[in-house]
């Protein structure tokens, strides 16, 4: 066992301020997020807890809502996590649900009628991980079916057979589309890192409630494609998008992504017992790390990316970094010993604490420009969900739980 330095009353207080922090996050999302019929969901919620009634709601938000409340419930045990984990799975199944092609459309109109019904694996795969962590905490067999249901489609509709690894995106009734973009944003690539990251994140949370050896093989293949496809092995840096063969067709590497993915794979590999990937991902959980951490701004920030074509970086902040950070470096910390990455952790979070809770109107900014300009963006959106923050929060708070028992 690696031998652990720290300051008990300084792991303590990191501790308290993270779970008081939890405590805010979702009461500011039961407040918040819900419409006055509390038997909807708002697709947006502007920088002063003003809602869009307007707004289309996504796949991700609600998933990512399934996931948050189940977990905490899990977590902390507290009945009003639980009914709101019911209402939003309740909402999910009624309106997002394909009965006819199953799998899940990617957002609905506030009336419940369909805005994109194309099929991304992202979503599915972000449904899968609420549904799964959902079942957990209601051992509801009928949850443990659509779970189930929906590994299977993503296998069959989504993986590719000939090269490995799983498209981007596709219509309704599972026919191509030319367009397979997660987002505006995104490259028009058949493949990405992100999609096979968080395929894996709700494939490990399915393995943890299900141990079926179809899922533990297919972690392990995905663990494979990240070890030999899409982590490069001279700089421990993901590369983004690729074609259907895995040809690399993207400069930018993203320092939020590499974090996260630092501990997920990880946790992955710890899920399904495999003692050489165990190895393999500790070796690049502390590696990954102490990339990004050699990248942060001189007050701990995690920049957005940068591009090793051009050499340009680019210097916003995004709030979902920095959760990410502190969960990436404490891993880091726990298999290496090494205080640095510690620091690192606690410094992430002194960041969020000066920067991004908002202590007047709750819940956290999105981010800062590259001036450095608070930017006035939603704080619940299509993207924007207490999935990083209230996770990090959770992992930082069970985490130092197992080091101060030991």
């Amino acid at each position: 066992m690696t031998n652990h330095r720290y300051d008990k009353n300084e792991l303590i207080q990191f501790k308290k301020e993270v779970d008081a922090e939890l405590f805010r996050i979702l009461e500011w999302w039961i407040h918040y997020s819900k419409s006055e019929s509390n038997k909807a969901f708002y697709g947006h919620v502007d920088n002063f807890n003003k809602p869009d009634k307007t707004a289309p709601i996504s796949l991700v938000l609600i998933s990512r809502l399934l996931w948050t409340f189940s977990s905490a419930y899990k977590y902390l045990r507290y009945p009003s996590y639980l009914n709101f984990a019911n209402d939003v799975y309740e909402y999910l199944i009624e309106n997002f649900y394909d009965a006819t092609h199953s799998g899940m459309y990617w957002s609905i109109f506030p009336d419940g009628s369909v805005n994109s019904s194309i099929k991304k694996a992202y979503g599915n795969a972000f449904s899968l991980y609420g549904l799964a962590a959902y079942y957990d905490i209601s051992k509801n067999n009928d949850v443990m079916d659509l779970c189930i249901e929906l590994f299977e489609t993503i296998e069959n509709q989504f993986k590719d057979k000939e090269y490995s690894g799983y498209i981007e995106s596709l219509a309704r009734d599972w026919s191509t589309i030319e367009d397979v973009r997660l987002s505006e944003k995104d490259q028009n690539a058949i493949k990405s890192m992100n999609t096979h990251l968080h395929i894996l994140e709700a494939y490990t949370q399915l393995h943890s409630i299900s141990k079926s050896e179809k899922v533990k093989e297919s972690i392990g293949q995905l663990l494979t494609l990240f070890e030999k496809n899409i982590i490069d092995p001279s700089s421990f840096q993901q590369h983004l998008f690729f074609n259907n063969n895995w040809d690399i067709i993207s400069t930018q590497i993203s320092y939020g992504h590499d974090i996260e993915a630092a501990w997920l794979l990880y946790e992955a590999s710890k899920e399904i017992k495999d003692k050489s990937k165990i190895t393999t991902f500790e070796v690049m959980a502390v590696s990954m790390s102490n990339i990004v951490a050699e990248s942060t701004s001189p007050d701990g920030a995690i920049y957005n990316e940068f591009d090793k074509h051009t050499g340009e970086i680019s210097y916003d902040i995004d709030w979902w970094p920095q959760a990410e950070a502190m969960v990436g470096f404490f891993n880091a910390y726990q298999i290496s010993g090494d205080n640095y990455f510690l620091k690192k952790s606690i410094a992430s979070w002194n960041l969020i604490k000066s920067k991004f809770v908002d202590t007047e109107n709750g819940e956290w900014f999105w981010g800062y420009t590259n001036e450095g300009v608070l930017l006035n963006r939603e704080k619940a959106g299509f993207w924007k969900c207490p999935y990083h923050n209230s996770r990090s929060c959770m992992e930082i708070s069970r985490r130092i739980n197992l080091l101060l028992m030991q």
